[in-house]
């Protein structure tokens, strides 16, 4: 039985629509394309990546694929751990295939591998590093892919949430020091989740990434694609969604697949038969909200009172055009730098998005959560 997954990365057959990115990147991987792609949070970037593209792609060549998530990095370090312990994933996926993993043996440089063996009796590669430091460069890690693409093994870097290095200091130089070393050919895939920071990286001309890589944009899922989706897995619980409510729903959980899975889930486990109603989507996101109270809270506990403010501000007014300006600040009784403050921290951390039309929070049930359990 077909569900609606959240939580966790989708599979090919749970990811709703995506044909024409999935095209985009996989003809740029084969072209050996450098990309930037650029979605929100929960938007499947890192599902079509991860168990799609990247899937078919190892099965075509088996390749050396290094996946790097770089969300939350705050020094050189962290960048150094993050990269070293994908290499060793990656190098560990290898070993699986023993042509590959020789091969790759007589490659690697400074990195020393034992052999150990796991918890289910599986071998297991562990690296040792040949410096005096805790952690090798990142540098030096991304080198290795070089040396390993020259061995005539093929390569796929992936580096998701890339935008959080704007916040580490020489890392945007460094990074694009190491990308333009690395042989041309090896595709490497950048994700992103925050536009402001992906601005400041890769649109201002002065910007170390200023003008690099083919760029892809995942846009909101299409009403109609979306609906039909719905109703594949609707119709197996006797349930079905016209077109307008289905909308509703979507329009609801601000087009965010995460949450639109979630609140799809709830309907079709609710006890309802026939025809949804908008009704019945509203009684359905009361019960999701009131299931999951304690989750917001706790997440909202990590906010001073005046984040609080600001968040809650925007809940009950977005899209908020202008948080800076006289009304916006009355309401929440803050200055207008107080607010410029608390706004960019929301937004470094993805809490709130700027769209076209204002400022709105990103996680549409943390909104539903506040528009029910807190005042104006």
């Amino acid at each position: 039985m077909k569900r609606f997954i959240f939580n966790s990365l989708l599979n090919a057959e749970n990811i709703c629509n995506l044909e024409a990115e999935t095209k985009k990147i996989s003809d740029g991987i084969q072209n050996g394309l450098k990309m930037l792609i650029y979605g929100k949070r929960n938007s499947g970037k890192t599902s079509l990546i991860r168990n799609v593209i990247a899937k078919e792609w190892q099965k075509e060549v088996d390749g050396f694929f290094m996946y790097v998530d770089l969300m939350g990095v705050q020094d050189i370090s962290q960048i150094s751990e993050r990269l070293m312990l994908a290499f060793s994933q990656a190098y560990n996926k290898a070993f699986q295939m023993k042509s590959l993993f020789q091969t790759l043996l007589q490659t690697i440089k400074g990195i020393k591998p034992t052999l150990e063996i796991d918890e289910k009796g599986h071998p297991k590669l562990s690296f040792g590093i040949q410096t005096e430091s805790k952690y090798r460069p990142f540098t030096d890690i991304l080198q290795e892919l070089d040396n390993i693409f020259n061995s005539k093994v093929s390569v796929l870097l992936v580096l998701d949430e890339f935008q959080d290095i704007a916040l580490v200091n020489q890392a945007e130089a460094l990074f694009r020091q190491s990308l333009e070393s690395i042989n041309s050919e090896i595709p490497v895939l950048i994700l992103g989740s925050k536009q402001h920071l992906l601005t400041q990286i890769f649109a201002k001309p002065d910007a170390p990434f200023f003008s690099w890589g083919t760029h892809v944009s995942f846009l909101p899922i299409d009403y109609a694609v979306y609906s039909e989706y719905m109703n594949q897995r609707f119709n197996q619980a006797n349930l079905n969604i016209n077109h307008e409510n289905a909308k509703y729903l979507q329009d609801l959980m601000s087009r965010n697949p995460e949450a639109i899975n979630r609140l799809c889930y709830t309907l079709q486990y609710i006890g309802y038969e026939g025809d949804i109603t908008k009704e019945n989507i509203d009684m359905a996101l009361e019960q999701l909200i009131q299931d999951r109270r304690s989750e917001p809270e706790s997440y909202l506990s990590k906010f001073s009172m005046a984040e609080q403010s600001v968040i809650t501000a925007l809940a009950f007014k977005e899209p908020v055009l202008k948080p800076f300006g006289k009304v916006f600040v009355q309401q929440v009784g803050l200055s207008t730098t107080g607010v410029g403050k608390i706004i960019k921290k929301l937004e470094n951390n993805a809490v709130v998005y700027r769209e076209d039309n204002g400022y709105m929070l990103a996680d549409p049930l943390l909104k539903q959560h506040i528009l029910q359990f807190r005042l104006r």
